[in-house]
């Protein structure tokens, strides 16, 4: 909907409102009995409009808000052609079906939206227990003071109603179905009609009479806030289950149930005792119901937040799991190297490295593909990890260039290296594995880890050199050997 659109809504709401708290009985009462048809019209509109895949829930809106402008306009007629107004009336037994089509339609929002969510429950038996408590301590004498068919009595058969009316309400707002904008929407439209109606029952049992014009405005904010949460593109959102959790949703409603728990059995015995009445045993059987419900809140809180830990935990595992293995071979990584071989070497522990890199691996790649690439590469690690055992640590740096960090002389770490490799067979042949490799030791002068793995590289370069399939350990004189050839190529 048009940014101009929702203005000129916003300012006939307003318009609306205004006329209806400034205008004589009479004309207010006409502007609240037609509001009910034009929020029935708007809820059509925006249905056509947007065409949700779930209209059941707006078009049992729609009837509802249509059977309250008819009752409304009913009891008018009732109003000013009979006196006193009669109850039971057919204006009644329309509100009533308004009333169950309403409740309808919030129970089709969660039927629909598969959205099973216990706490949800659990909160809308809270409020409602803490608001059946608070009613009744406030309405039991005027409730039984009113049997003589005055307008009092009629109001008499709503507020049980309007119990339901707030569990399905509650249970609405504490759910995740549809978006913020249109669940709110719809829960402060129908919360503004069933404070209006409290207020009508307390109005009308303290003095009988019609409601003000306080009362008035509250219906009508219903159905303009009804009217307009139809109206916006959000209202196709009404049932779909959101599957994004909200932060800090869980401790807000927790944190909002516990003060009510707390408040409503104080207001309950504060009224009690100061009108005098004798009904503890009703407000410690509330306080009791409440106990146990936000026993049980809070005991499937710990659950969740329970599931919510372990999920935490194994994401985390999973993460530190790719952050230092490799994904293909499950070998640790380079990162895992360095941080062994600085380790040790900070303690002064004695150790030797060794590189590793595949002969022809590139013609394994080219000739057969590259799934027989990683699967070479796969066997060639299962067979180190087998052969080292678990006292070395084995790493794959990238491509077909493997590490090994191991305890021990340098010679017996590349005897054994060698040894692994030779008794590695080719996956699907019977050829053996191919590799160079390069041996260097911490003892052997190396002054930090870069250097004693440049000593490495620069033995398995040398074993590579000559012929490949071999092992060699560091020598001071591969490096004054190598410095020469440099030289040697710059003249």
């Amino acid at each position: 909907m048009r940014a101009s659109t929702v203005a000129g809504v916003g300012l006939t709401v307003g318009l609306l409102l205004g006329l209806h708290w400034v205008l004589p009985l009479a004309t207010g009462t006409l502007i609240r009995d037609s509001a009910g048809f034009v929020c029935a019209a708007a809820i059509v509109v925006g249905v056509r409009r947007h065409r949700p895949a779930r209209p059941a829930a707006w078009l049992l809106l729609a009837t509802a808000t249509l059977l309250m402008g008819v009752a409304d306009i009913a009891f008018s007629l009732y109003r000013y052609r009979t006196d006193p107004l009669p109850f039971p009336s057919w204006a009644d037994a329309i509100l009533l079906a308004a009333y169950t089509t309403l409740g309808g339609a919030l129970w089709v929002v969660e039927r629909r939206s598969k959205a099973r969510d216990v706490t949800a429950w659990q909160d809308a038996a809270t409020w409602a227990v803490a608001g059946v408590l608070l009613g009744w301590e406030w309405l039991r004498e005027p409730m039984l003071e009113a049997s003589d068919g005055s307008p009092a009595a009629a109001a008499v058969a709503y507020p049980l109603l309007d119990v339901v009316l707030l569990v399905l309400l509650v249970r609405l707002v504490a759910s995740r179905v549809g978006s913020p904008r249109v669940r709110w929407g719809l829960a402060l439209s129908v919360g503004a009609y069933l404070v209006s109606d409290a207020l009508f029952v307390l109005h009308a049992f303290a003095g009988g009479g019609n409601a003000s014009a306080t009362v008035g405005l509250g219906w009508l904010a219903f159905y303009a806030g009804l009217a307009a949460t139809a109206l916006h593109p959000s209202m196709v959102e009404l049932g779909v289950p959101r599957t994004t959790p909200v932060p800090g949703r869980g401790d807000r409603r927790q944190l909002l149930l516990v003060g009510v728990a707390l408040l409503s059995p104080a207001l309950a015995a504060w009224h009690d005792w100061r009108t005098g009445g004798n009904d503890f045993g009703l407000i410690l059987t509330g306080a009791t119901a409440l106990l146990v419900l936000i026993s049980l809140r809070g005991a499937g809180l710990l659950r969740g937040l329970a599931r919510l830990t372990g999920e935490l935990q194994g994401r985390e595992r999973e993460l530190q799991h790719r952050a230092t293995r490799d994904a293909l071979t499950g070998l640790s990584n380079r990162a895992v190297l360095q941080e062994g071989m600085d380790r040790r070497m900070a303690a002064g522990e004695p150790f030797s490295v060794a590189l590793i890199d595949l002969d022809d691996f590139k013609r394994v790649n080219d000739a057969r593909g590259h799934d027989a690439g990683d699967a070479l590469l796969v066997a060639v690690a299962q067979c180190l990890l087998t052969g080292l055992g678990p006292d070395a640590l084995v790493s794959r740096l990238g491509g077909d260039e493997f590490a090994v960090l191991a305890d021990g002389a340098p010679e017996a770490l590349a005897e054994l290296v060698a040894r692994c490799l030779q008794s590695c067979v080719e996956p699907h042949s019977e050829v053996h594995v191919r590799a160079s490799v390069g041996v260097s030791s911490s003892l052997a002068g190396a002054a930090t880890r870069s250097e004693l793995l440049q000593h490495a590289d620069l033995a398995m370069y040398v074993a590579k050199r000559a012929g490949g399939d071999r092992a060699r350990v560091y020598q001071p004189a591969m490096s004054t050997q190598l410095r020469a050839e440099h030289e040697l190529r710059g003249r």
